[in-house]
């Protein structure tokens, strides 16, 4: 991550972003406070997924790890399973956005494109019960975890390990189009760009692609520009870590940076 690139960034995010008054587009107001500015309390169960993250934040644990998603000079090493956690998934704050959103937008099938430990992939599967919801992760030893994880959870999410250019087209072959994707497991330009072109081919009126880290890089900032001008997306939304898009034929096409 470049976090003087992503420093300087966050002076211009908040100086252009917007508030709800600011937003006169009625499907993008209604959006953006029912889901992005949700703050209602959630139930308990979420206290356990925040309970198992401490439990995991506490677990020193080495683990060898393939990482093929950062760019990253070595792709394999030991780390601890604290610090995966750590780094890697998703703070309260954001996996609660994705059950907000989750919950706003009511998919039947969720594909998450990188599992970490699984934090973000239990928000989202609380979020509707009866929601199918499968997980992609490329390191076998930290989707071991996420799968322990889920079954502490008592939670039913599929998952499938490898390298997302082999199981990413095969999965899309052979399973209807997700309605909601969640991009998270690649931090690389040309790699997020394939990912959004090979999901592109199944969108409809109501899928939603949620994008993590587009200010993770300049290639990442790139990536997200691309993808919010493509003529079929019709709303896209910027709240500085998250970039969101829809495909709602027959809608003027609109671009906002909303304060989150």
């Amino acid at each position: 991550m470049s976090f003087f690139f992503k420093a300087k960034h966050y002076l211009r995010y908040r100086f252009s972003s917007k508030t709800e008054y600011d937003v006169h587009a009625p499907f993008a107001y209604d959006f953006y406070t029912k889901a992005i500015r949700n703050k209602q309390n959630l139930g308990p169960e979420f206290k356990a997924v925040e309970s198992l993250r401490k439990q995991l934040l506490k677990n020193h644990t080495r683990i060898a790890v393939t990482d093929l998603g950062t760019g990253a000079d070595d792709k394999h090493s030991q780390r601890k399973i604290s610090r995966i956690t750590r780094r890697y998934a998703s703070s309260r704050k954001n996996a609660r956005l994705l059950y907000n959103i989750a919950q706003y937008c009511k998919p039947e099938r969720i594909l998450e494109l990188g599992t970490s430990v699984g934090i973000s992939t239990m928000y989202l599967a609380l979020a509707n019960k009866n929601t199918a919801i499968t997980t992609l992760e490329g390191c076998p030893q930290t989707a071991a975890i996420a799968r322990q994880n889920f079954e502490q959870m008592h939670l039913n999410i599929g998952q499938i390990t490898g390298n997302f250019d082999n199981i990413l087209p095969e999965y899309l072959a052979q399973n209807p189009p997700p309605d909601l994707i969640y991009f998270d497991g690649n931090h690389t330009e040309e790699a997020t760009l394939r990912y959004f072109s090979a999901c592109l081919q199944g969108v409809h009126e109501k899928s939603v692609f949620v994008f993590n880290d587009i200010r993770w890089s300049p290639g990442m900032f790139s990536a997200w520009n691309h993808i919010s001008n493509h003529p079929e997306v019709s709303l896209s939304i910027d709240i500085f870590e998250f970039g969101i898009v829809f495909f709602r034929k027959n809608s003027a096409k609109q671009h906002f940076i909303l304060r989150y």
